[in-house]
């Protein structure tokens, strides 16, 4: 399976293929839209400059957690941050739109991150496990290991 998930000139699109030749999923419409910027505000924790972004707003919930909010365009996505006592992200969680036996809706979306380890100059997370917090159970969606980070282009 290849995946796309892009947002390009204010909307979001998705894209997932069989062999990169079959189409299996292609969505657009204001609710990918948000959950592209939300994968965005999720995958900051391997590109941490991006907390500095001119579309990106703050505010402090305690002394561990944030809620950052992305706006692009019309469109605007906000999640939590949960950091642990040397700043590193340990964990993200926004409503993000899924689609659930055909119907599009907002549950939760959670990022766990952990491993976090010095690359390229950037201590980012290396492990991190994606999952929807449904009503029936947690849905397991990604699990992955990052093996490197290349800042190229990041200056």
């Amino acid at each position: 399976m290849l995946g796309e998930d892009r947002y390009h000139h204010g909307h979001g699109e998705m894209r997932i293929t069989l062999l990169g030749l079959i189409p299996v999923v292609h969505s657009s419409g204001p609710e990918i839209d948000q959950g592209t910027l939300l994968r965005y505000l999720g995958e900051s924790c391997w590109f941490p400059s991006a907390a500095l972004s001119p579309y990106m707003e703050w505010k402090p919930i305690d002394d561990r957690r944030a809620s950052a909010t992305f706006t692009y365009g019309d469109v605007s996505a906000t999640g939590t941050f949960t950091f642990n006592e040397q700043g590193d992200v340990t964990d993200f969680e926004a409503l993000r739109y899924g689609e659930f036996e055909g119907v599009k809706r907002l549950e939760r979306w959670h990022i766990s991150c952990a491993d976090h380890k010095l690359m390229d100059g950037v201590r980012v997370p290396t492990s991190c496990v994606v999952s929807w917090k449904l009503p029936e159970g947690d849905f397991r969606w990604l699990e992955l290991t990052l093996e490197t980070v290349t800042r190229k282009g990041w200056e």
